[in-house]
């Protein structure tokens, strides 16, 4: 109840940081609490507290105006062992913000979110190569292996360094499959980065392919 919200913030986080079950009431009043940092901490330590008691108000979250609130409702629901909308999530992925956009694609492989790989792998050709890269991992962490195909694009990319993350995340993404015969012919389509003339794309071939 202290005035200043870092103080709230604090405290909210260390009674979820201790496993103070018994505070948890306490902690969810914090849902409410005008501070967007509050509502996070307060969100924060309901994942680690375990309660689903207050599941109803952490959904009321998800449509929070502050983005990084609403991604922080979904992980905790997923904590608490809901399967969260991911929509309000996917709406964040085209968002000025770049840090936003990461935190987007994050937060929908950390609930996995297999629904919303048609719209993460419409990011891979974005403008942006944060944002190609961030989408390539989302993918990935999703094993979301119907879109082999559309990451394979980033062995071609213009970047270096979105070259690399595309052989990683498809040597990853295709070590899921089921048969050697699939995994090998996925592993052909790496295999040319290994002439690439930059050495973080060679290097990360040579990963892939160990997998």
């Amino acid at each position: 109840r202290d005035s200043h919200e870092g103080v709230r913030a604090a405290a909210a986080r260390a009674l979820g940081a201790f496993g103070a079950a018994e505070f948890v009431d306490a902690v969810a009043l914090r849902l409410d609490d005008e501070s967007t940092d509050v509502r996070r901490a307060a969100l924060e330590s309901l994942a680690n507290l375990g309660t689903k008691g207050h599941a109803p108000r952490v959904r009321a979250l998800l449509d929070d105006a502050w983005p990084y609130t609403r991604c922080q409702a979904a992980r905790t629901l997923r904590a608490l062992g809901e399967r969260p909308d991911w929509r309000p999530i996917a709406g964040l992925l085209d968002d000025a913000d770049r840090d936003i956009r990461r935190l987007a694609f994050a937060t929908l492989a950390a609930i996995d979110a297999r629904e919303a790989a048609p719209e993460i792998a419409h990011r891979l050709r974005e403008v942006d190569k944060e944002t190609r890269v961030a989408a390539a991992r989302a993918l990935a962490e999703l094993e979301a292996v119907e879109h082999l195909e559309d990451l394979s694009w980033l062995l071609e990319d213009s970047n270096a360094w979105v070259r690399a993350e595309g052989a990683l995340r498809l040597g990853e993404l295709a070590s899921v499959l089921g048969t050697a015969e699939e995994r090998a012919a996925w592993a052909r389509r790496i295999e040319p980065l290994e002439s690439d003339p930059e050495p973080r794309a060679r290097r990360a071939a040579s990963i892939a392919l160990v997998r």
